[in-house]
């Protein structure tokens, strides 16, 4: 099962080796990213105006990243990066949605923590902007833009990371650098 979701090869008489992480793999990821992240934009952009705990969660964790950076804590942003995504996702109400996503969402995790401590302040910055544009939207209930921040904000995040990712690549094939 691990082999078949993209974790560890099998190597024939030698054993088990973790796979690496891809550029091609990573923009796959981040495509199924984004359509399941604008659906739940979509979803909860279009909830009940009373229903506001997820809005809560979302602020709370887009205030946990700005904390963060600016306290110089990456580790910290990472988390709440993630946790922001995790609310996204988890927040629309569709189970399957949901469970289709975390899987897609455990492989940008990890390539996320390869990569976090690479990442400029600037893009850092730039994420939290979006994320603030995003709940901004939703918490207007309006749909269509909360889609167009969430894809933006994704679109962005590949021109960061993609490159970031295609440097460590070519790093692990011409040292022992452990990408």
């Amino acid at each position: 099962m691990l082999e078949q979701e993209g974790w560890v090869r099998l190597l024939p008489r030698k054993g088990i080796q973790i796979a690496p992480i891809t550029t091609n793999q990573m923009k796959n990821v981040y495509q199924v990213l984004m359509a399941l992240e604008s659906a739940a934009v979509l979803q909860l952009a279009s909830k009940d105006i009373n229903d506001t705990n997820v809005d809560k969660m979302l602020y709370q964790a887009s205030q946990k990243a700005e904390i963060a950076f600016l306290n110089d804590d990456i580790k910290g942003w990472a988390q709440a990066d993630d946790e922001f995504h995790s609310v996204l996702i988890e927040g629309c109400g569709n189970p399957y949605l949901s469970k289709m996503a975390r899987s897609v969402m455990e492989h940008a995790h990890r390539a996320r923590l390869l990569t976090v401590a690479i990442r400029s302040k600037e893009s850092i910055e730039k994420a939290n902007q979006d994320h603030k544009e995003i709940l901004t939207a939703i918490k207007e209930r309006n749909s269509q833009e909360a889609r167009l921040a969430l894809e933006n904000h994704r679109y962005r995040g590949m021109e960061v990371f993609i490159p970031i990712l295609e440097k460590a690549s070519w790093l692990s094939s011409n040292t022992n650098s452990p990408f």
